[in-house]
């Protein structure tokens, strides 16, 4: 099977890290796995180990329209069984090279319905493309849900969930924070995400704020993003400036978790969260706010679910956690057993029935294509190798 993956950049999120994992996964069942994108990011590292074909596509910013060419350029050399999209600029260039080269189209949606209003962009460019694709797969049933309605009537729709590296998460050792230069005072809570609007990190401030003045703590906020000054400036104002750290995109994040007392993700809205999955999977008790995604997951008493529209409930709900260890560890026991459902295997083998269902290939991938391996095009068009 002949998989082409279309994603704009390998950047810290949670899209870039589970296409490096699917790359990685499809590679060891024997898909002939080819990556195409624009720039580079902290999760190239673990796309260019997974041993697949990368292709570079040369452009002078994201709408410039030798994009969508060069992708057609590349469809129509290597004729890939199959080409899966990533992300809303992908979705529709991709899309569009897709359906030009009559490639068999899956479009990754990896968020909630939430994330779509007032976008008008999304809302037209991309829910038009769309309409085109074979097969929607989302990583959550609200995601899904976003196309019901949007897709083509003979669209395959699927849910596959996220999937972990459940192995390397297993042998992570917890961090050693004096030594990583990550100064603590008492109970260790952590956040890890993007620092954007959907993420509720201002409400999570003023909780701390609150909790502050009732026990000693201190709080990690690991990620990137468009908030990180506003957020470092409320933290000096709520007097919080000693007790949280603002540490920028990390990689030993699972090693965090399995220091850290509780993960608190207040998110308004998500497809399916990567860090409430990896926390699980770690073992780290989790707070998180009481939307559809988190119950989903967290359902049956595996975390402590809170109304994220209250600074004092969340502080109330991070305080109980803190004074109550024992409960708080008996729910992270049962969450990490729930998490062994993630591995890799699992979301591999439903891919591959998307992909026969729309491209009719075999149902077992071999290791050998009678057309060969994806391999870099020519020097002399907009993709470089």
């Amino acid at each position: 099977m002949r998989v082409l993956h279309c994603i704009p950049n390998m950047a810290g999120g949670g899209a870039e890290r589970q296409l490096a994992l699917l790359a990685t996964a499809q590679q060891r069942a024997g898909f002939a796995v080819g990556v195409a994108l624009l720039a580079a990011g902290p999760n190239s590292a673990r796309l260019e180990a997974s041993g697949a074909q990368i292709f570079r596509i040369g452009a002078s910013g994201n709408h410039d329209p030798r994009i969508a060419a060069s992708l057609v350029a590349l469809m129509r050399r290597h004729r890939p069984d199959v080409v899966q999209t990533w992300l809303p600029q992908m979705d529709v260039l991709g899309g569009l090279a897709a359906w030009l080269t009559r490639s068999p189209w899956v479009l990754s949606e990896r968020c909630a319905s939430e994330a779509y209003r007032g976008r008008i962009t999304d809302r037209l460019l991309r829910a038009t493309a769309g309409r085109a694709a074979d097969a929607i797969v989302a990583n959550s049933a609200d995601g899904l849900a976003y196309w019901r309605g949007r897709s083509a009537a003979r669209a395959v729709l699927e849910v596959v969930p996220n999937m972990l590296p459940l192995d390397e998460i297993g042998v992570a050792e917890p961090l050693d924070l004096p030594a990583a230069g990550l100064a603590t005072d008492g109970p260790l809570l952590l956040n890890v995400g993007r620092l954007a609007p959907q993420k509720n990190l201002p409400l999570l401030l003023h909780a701390l704020a609150a909790l502050s003045a009732e026990r000693p703590f201190s709080a990690i906020f690991c990620g990137e993003g468009p908030l990180a000054g506003e957020l470092a400036a409320l933290a000096q104002r709520l007097g919080l400036a000693s007790r949280v750290t603002f540490a920028g995109y990390r990689s030993d994040v699972w090693r965090l978790m399995k220091r850290a007392d509780l993960l608190v993700n207040l998110s308004t809205f998500e497809g399916q969260p990567n860090a409430v999955i990896e926390a699980m999977a770690c073992g780290c008790p989790v707070v998180a706010s009481d939307i559809g995604a988190h119950r989903a997951l967290l359902g049956g008493d595996l975390g402590l679910l809170v109304d994220a529209q209250s600074p004092a409930a969340v502080a109330a709900a991070l305080h109980s956690v803190l004074a109550n260890r024992g409960a708080a560890r008996a729910r992270a026991a049962r969450a990490q057993t729930a998490a062994a459902a993630f591995g890799p295997d699992a979301a591999v083998t439903a891919y591959d029935a998307v992909y026969r269902r729309i491209a009719g290939a075999p149902a077992v991938p071999t290791r050998a294509s009678k057309s060969g391996p994806v391999t870099p095009v020519e020097e002399g068009q907009h993709v470089r190798h």
